[in-house]
């Protein structure tokens, strides 16, 4: 009606001003002055049977809610609901309030929400943030307040002690409870599957003997289960399903791998092979450490060498990738050991022909002192040739000077009847004698034709031949390049 009148331009009976002003000044004004800090506040009176949470929609620039949007709740609605789903079956209460009144209040089985210290209560928890929960003075109530996002306000949670640690104790129980369920469950779940994965271990253990006539019986199959174990390396993989069978072949080949390289003993399970590299733990040093060892006749460095390396070896667990980088390791050693051997002293250390199928086959420890014996076998054969390099040179001058006339006789016969390579023989044999193995051939030849061509009416083309050399030409070429004339005028001279 009082709309109708306003949009018609009538007048607007005083009644209508008098209560509209008299409920703004009673119900907006104390929203109003609390939305004054721009944050949601909830309003609620003693007397009014409903609960208002105002927010502000628009704010002027100094703060004044220009604009709000106001809710009402049902208090007594929303009191039956909290009393009759939320609130536990013992005295307890459940308060909605401010520093100063409740603003609502639902409670169970007689509980006293009335007789709580709000004030108390809030002014506690704002000091002690902290703090867990607020007891009474008479030590009977506790309550725990938990603030909201509504400015001034929070819910408070307040029950009888009594009540309280009751239930906590149900609730303990019921925890204990479920935790004994679960580890009773556990046990049971584990005993399943061991009785599941060790069923074939179990048939083994079927055949162990009782007693010991039946273990010294030759037809038992324990024992004769153990004397193949005995007797042959074995590498055991990890307990798998039925389906993982592949997988359990590859890792008890992989055991069995490891345990010939490190010797490990007759049994070697999967589940004890390193699979990190330590390469770095055992002392290798480089090639050219041990080659320059060898070569400069150091047998006492080589041995605390190689026992060093024993040593680390049952200190550190290796895996297999670190085993291979060794063999490969003294592989490249030996095989740079006997080209330099070669080169500088013209011999090939029949000690170093071990790099075949076998070395590799063999274990890890076995292949170090193979090595060790090889490389003290070489360091002597060295030492033994710088001794007789003398008599060496000797010898090759004395087999020239008796077989001078074989015109086959060159600088590679000469390295292959005394087991030495070209290169070696005429570096050696110019550092001794000045002169090159081709260059004293050719002087012995010469040496040997002057009494035939002064002597003896022989042809010079005879002579070439009786001296070793192939035709007359190459006879006629040499003697003129040390002798300075041809034979035939050498001849002539008196």
């Amino acid at each position: 009606m009082w709309l109708s009148d306003i949009m018609h331009g009538k007048k607007i009976s005083k009644l209508f001003w008098r209560s509209l002003f008299s409920y703004t000044c009673v119900f907006f004004l104390p929203i109003l002055a609390k939305l004054a800090a721009g944050s949601p506040v909830c309003y609620a009176r003693e007397k009014n049977s409903f609960l208002t949470v105002a927010l502000p929609l628009l704010s002027a620039t100094d703060g004044e809610a220009l604009s709000i949007l106001c809710v009402q709740i049902d208090k007594k609605g929303l009191q039956d609901i909290l009393e009759s789903r939320l609130l536990p079956e013992y005295p307890c209460a459940f308060l909605l309030a401010d520093a100063d009144s409740v603003l609502l209040s639902a409670q169970s089985m007689g509980f006293a929400a009335a007789d709580l210290p709000i004030r108390e209560i809030h002014a506690f928890f704002s000091e002690n943030t902290h703090k867990n929960y607020f007891r009474t003075a008479d030590m009977q109530q506790i309550a725990d307040s938990y603030p909201l996002w509504i400015s001034g306000t929070s819910l408070i949670f307040a029950a009888q002690r009594s009540g309280y640690q009751t239930q906590l104790n149900h609730v303990l129980l019921l925890m204990l409870l479920s935790l004994l369920v679960c580890i009773l469950l556990g046990i049971l779940v584990i005993m399943y599957l061991s009785r599941k994965n060790y069923e074939p271990i179990s048939q083994i253990m079927r055949y162990i003997p009782r007693n010991e006539e039946a273990f010294e019986a030759e037809s038992n199959e324990y024992r004769l289960i153990m004397k193949v174990l005995d007797k042959n390396r074995t590498g055991i993989s990890g307990i798998v399903h039925r389906e993982q069978i592949p997988d359990a072949w590859l890792q008890a080949d992989t055991a069995l791998e490891y345990g010939k390289l490190f010797e490990t003993g007759m049994l070697c399970a999967y589940d004890t092979v390193p699979t990190k590299q330590t390469i770095g733990s055992l002392s290798l040093n480089t090639s050219e450490y041990v080659i320059h060892m060898v070569t400069q006749g150091q047998q006492t460095q080589i041995t605390e060498y190689f026992d060093t390396l024993q040593k680390e070896l049952k200190k550190n667990e290796l895996s297999w990738a670190d085993a291979k980088s060794c063999y490969y390791f003294f592989y490249h050693v030996t095989a740079s050991l006997q080209l330099y051997c070669q080169t500088h002293y013209g011999i090939r250390p029949q000690a170093l022909e071990f790099l075949d199928e076998a070395y590799f086959a063999q274990s890890l420890p076995s292949a170090f002192l193979q090595i060790r014996e090889a490389y003290l076998q070489t360091c002597e054969e060295i030492v033994q040739k710088g001794r007789s390099a003398v008599q060496w040179g000797h010898n090759i001058c004395r087999f020239i000077d008796n077989n001078y006339f074989d015109a086959n006789l060159n600088l590679n016969s000469i390295a292959s009847h005394f087991q030495i390579t070209p290169s070696y023989l005429s570096k050696k044999f110019r550092e001794q004698y000045q002169t090159g193995v081709v260059d004293y051939l050719y002087e012995i030849r010469i040496a040997n034709s002057l009494p035939l061509l002064k002597k003896t009416d022989v042809k010079i083309a005879d002579i070439a031949r009786m001296t070793g050399f192939v035709d007359s030409n190459a006879f006629i070429r040499i003697f003129k390049k040390l002798k300075g004339v041809t034979p035939g005028r050498f001849r002539d001279q008196d």
